[in-house]
C-alpha cells in the first residue's frame, strides 16, 4: 500500500500542525483515543467496542487493540507480524479484520517484501529478507471467551509465527491463563512479473464478511484484486481483478492502477472502494459494485478522490452511506485533509476533515461514525444525522 501513497502525506506531524485549528472547529467530531501505533482499519463488536489494527513500531510488534467507548484501550494481540514498508519505512502488519462470534480473523499486509528497484516506479524483492513468514496472509484467532471480556493481551512469539507458516496450529496463553487457538487460514504469496514495476507482491488492505458467514472478501492493494476466501478451509480465488485506468494527466505513465482499499457487503452487493495510484488524480477513485457471483463490476459512486474505506448505516428510509478518503490531494503542498462523506442521496456531503484516515466504522443504531488516523494514532468519534 504505502507504495502507492506520497511520502509527504504520511507525514502527518507536519500536516496536523497545520490543521489543528481547523479540527478543534468542527462541532460534530471529538477525540475518542490517542496514542495507537499507526492504526488501520476498525470494527465494533457486539458490545459496542472498537477492535483496531495497529501495524506497531519496530519489526513484528503489530498488534490488535479493543477501545471501548468512553476511550480506553486494551491490547487484545501483540507482537504480531508487522516490517518497514517500501519507501518510508511505516511498519505494515495487521490491517483488515473481521470478528465472527469468537473467531477474528486478520489480514496482514506486504511488511517489509519490498524495496525500490534500480529504475523509477520499479520494486524488487528486499534484499535484506523479511521480517515474518506471514506477511500476505489471514490468520485467525478462536478465542475462549468474547473478545469484549479479554483483560490482558496474548503474545505471539517468531516460534508461534513459524509454527504456523509450517502448518501448524499454535495455542497461546494470556496472564489470565485463557487461550487462543491460532491458524493460518490462507497465505497469499503470490509474485507476479509486471513490466512497470518488475515485481507486483500481495499486499492484503481490506477484509469483510460475505452473507454467509463461512465466505471472506479480501481487499488486495497490491495486486488490485478481490479474493474471496473459504473461511473453513482456506481455500480462495480471484473474484476480480481491476484493470489499470487510463491517466489523463501527462504526469507519470500512461496508465493508473487501480489499487482496491475496502469492502463491505450491502445486501447481495459488494461494495470496493478504490485509491487510484500515482498520480493520485483528484477525482479518479470510486465506489464500484461487485456481483459475487460473477465478478462483474459497475460504478456505484463516482468522482472520489482516494477512497479507503465504505460504511453503510441502514435506516427505513434506505441506506446512509460513509466514504473515508485518505487526502483531497495527495500531490499538494501541503497534502490536504482526508474527508468523511455522507451520502444520504446521489449527492454527497463532506462532514469531517482528518490527517490520514484509513478506517472506519459506523454504528447503526447511534448514527455515530469512529475513524482513524493512521499518522496521528488517534480515533476520531463523528455525530452524524
Amino acid at each position: 500500500m504505502f507504495n502507492r501513497l506520497s511520502s509527504a502525506v504520511l507525514a502527518a506531524g507536519t500536516v496536523g500542525l497545520l490543521l489543528s485549528g481547523s479540527l478543534a472547529a468542527q462541532g460534530n467530531k471529538s477525540l475518542l483515543v490517542e496514542g495507537l501505533q499507526l492504526p488501520y482499519k476498525l470494527l465494533l463488536t457486539d458490545a459496542g467496542n472498537l477492535l483496531v489494527s495497529e501495524g506497531g513500531g519496530a519489526p513484528n510488534t503489530g498488534r490488535i487493540s479493543r477501545v471501548s467507548r468512553s476511550g480506553n484501550r486494551v491490547s487484545l494481540l501483540e507482537g504480531l507480524p508487522s516490517g518497514l514498508a517500501n519507501p518510508d519505512l511505516t511498519p505494515m502488519g495487521p490491517t483488515g479484520i473481521v470478528l465472527r462470534e469468537r473467531t477474528l480473523f486478520v489480514a496482514f499486509g506486504e511488511g517489509d517484501a519490498l524495496r525500490n528497484g534500480p529504475t523509477q516506479g520499479s520494486l524488487v524483492m528486499n534484499p535484506a529478507g523479511v521480517s515474518s513468514p506471514l506477511f500476505a496472509s489471514v490468520v485467525s484467532f478462536r478465542f475462549d471467551e468474547d473478545a469484549d471480556r479479554i483483560a490482558s493481551p496474548f503474545v505471539m512469539t517468531m516460534e508461534a509465527q513459524q509454527m504456523l507458516a509450517d502448518g501448524h496450529a499454535a495455542e497461546l496463553e494470556n496472564a489470565q491463563g485463557r487461550r487462543v487457538h491460532v491458524e493460518l487460514l490462507t497465505k497469499f504469496q503470490v509474485l507476479q512479473s509486471d513490466p512497470r514495476t518488475v515485481y507486483r507482491h500481495s499486499d492484503p488492505f481490506g477484509l469483510t464478511m460475505g452473507r454467509r458467514p463461512e465466505t471472506l472478501y479480501l481487499v488486495d492493494s497490491g495486486q488490485n484484486t478481490i479474493a474471496q476466501i473459504d473461511a473453513s478451509t482456506g481455500k480462495w480465488s480471484v473474484l476480480k481483478r481491476f484493470a489499470p485506468l487510463a491517466n489523463p494527466t501527462p504526469v507519470g505513465g500512461p496508465t493508473i492502477d487501480y489499487v482496491p482499499t475496502a469492502a463491505v457487503m450491502y445486501g447481495d452487493e459488494l461494495l470496493v472502494t478504490n485509491l487510484s495510484g500515482f498520480p493520485f488524480v483528484p477525482g479518479l477513485a470510486a465506489v464500484q459494485s461487485l456481483n459475487p457471483r460473477t465478478g462483474a463490476a459497475s460504478p456505484w459512486i463516482n468522482g472520489l478522490t482516494s477512497a479507503m474505506d465504505i460504511g453503510i448505516r441502514r435506516m427505513p428510509q434506505g441506506p446512509q452511506v460513509f466514504v473515508l478518503s485518505f487526502s483531497g490531494n495527495m500531490r499538494a503542498t501541503p497534502a490536504l485533509p482526508g474527508e468523511l462523506w455522507q451520502f444520504d442521496s446521489p449527492m454527497g456531503k463532506s462532514i469531517a476533515t482528518f490527517v490520514t484516515p484509513t478506517g472506519m466504522a459506523v454504528d447503526s443504531a447511534t448514527g455515530e461514525v469512529f475513524v482513524c488516523e493512521l499518522g496521528t494514532g488517534r480515533i476520531y468519534r463523528v455525530a452524524t444525522q
